[in-house]
């Protein structure tokens, strides 16, 4: 498949089409792309009719920056619209979701990732709803899914080899087609908590009317544990006028390194939110970073109780 748009900078993370579209709706549907990637965007992730079916997804349009800001800072989100004047409009599409997998079996477990520290890890069995895991050419590790308790949703986790963000991001995710299915007892995973501010200045220029986008920022949020996800999106464009500038025997999944999360809703022709987690974004085991140092420690303490040995034995000083 032909990734949509370019590599973005590896500070981007995450991406969330349907609260740019939720942003772009609040002034109409008569947008024209100026460039390659608004082009990619609008033919292939731009789906207005589905944003308005999407629960927790809204959005607004004001005259003023304090209007937008105070409805991002109720949300809970850090993104401020910066000021603008009388030829300007600001436009804002917020998603907050949050679902729970009370129909699985969850528990917190400790996982050793293969940077070799030790995070608290969420693990997902089959309980009223199953973790399934089905194989995909040229990804080297099984994708797991499951669904929230509305069965609307479904999320999915597979390991990262590689840091992915943006519009780059969604294509690879969409690029992971089923090619077999896996026998799967659950899924454990490094909890997470990340805070992503993407670059979507690739959408400025985009023309409605005698408008267009002068400035384009967008702010996402993941909260992924055992008890459920919370995922949390807010686009701002700024526009002004064209004058302007199981069982035992199954095994349950580790996620050890980085990895891509994904969600996608019944009706919505590509994933919802996608994000790429990595290290930073983890929550440390403490009590198992703890007896690692204290492993270390008798390790190191050993090792120089064998040298003073080989020392008196064979006379020579360290």
């Amino acid at each position: 498949m032909t990734p949509i748009g370019k590599k973005e900078n590896v500070m981007s993370k995450t991406f969330c089409p349907y609260s740019i579209t939720a942003a772009m709706n609040s002034l109409g549907r008569s947008w024209l792309a100026t460039n390659k990637e608004q082009y990619a965007f609008m033919h292939k992730l731009y789906f207005p009719d589905e944003a308005q079916g999407i629960e927790g997804l809204r959005s607004l349009s004001a005259r003023d920056a304090e209007s937008l800001n105070s409805e991002l800072a109720s949300a809970g989100f850090d993104l401020r619209c910066p000021s603008f004047g009388t030829n300007g409009i600001g436009l804002l599409g917020i998603l907050v979701l949050k679902l729970l997998w009370q129909k699985l079996e969850t528990s917190v477990k400790p996982i050793l990732a293969e940077n070799g520290r030790w995070y608290r890890g969420a693990q997902l069995e089959h309980g009223e709803n199953w973790v399934s895991a089905y194989i995909s050419k040229g990804h080297p590790s099984p994708i797991c899914s499951w669904q929230a308790d509305d069965n609307l949703w479904t999320f999915y986790i597979t390991e990262a080899y590689e840091p992915l963000g943006g519009m780059l991001l969604l294509s690879y995710i969409i690029s992971l087609l089923r090619d077999a299915s896996q026998e799967c007892g659950g899924v454990r995973f490094p909890i997470a908590s990340l805070v992503d501010h993407p670059d979507i200045s690739w959408l400025r220029g985009m023309v409605h009317d005698n408008l267009h986008v002068d400035e384009a920022l967008q702010e996402n949020r993941l909260l992924l544990d055992e008890k459920g996800v919370e995922i949390k999106s807010a686009t701002v464009l700024l526009v002004v006028s064209a004058s302007c500038a199981a069982g035992p025997t199954l095994p349950i999944y580790k996620i050890k390194r980085p990895y891509f999360f994904w969600a996608t809703r019944v009706g919505c022709s590509v994933p919802v939110f996608a994000a790429y987690v990595d290290y930073d974004a983890l929550t440390i085991d403490n009590q198992k970073e703890q007896g690692l140092e204290k492993e270390i420690e008798r390790k190191r303490e050993e090792q120089l109780g064998i040298d003073r040995n080989r020392a008196a034995v064979f006379g020579y000083r360290q």
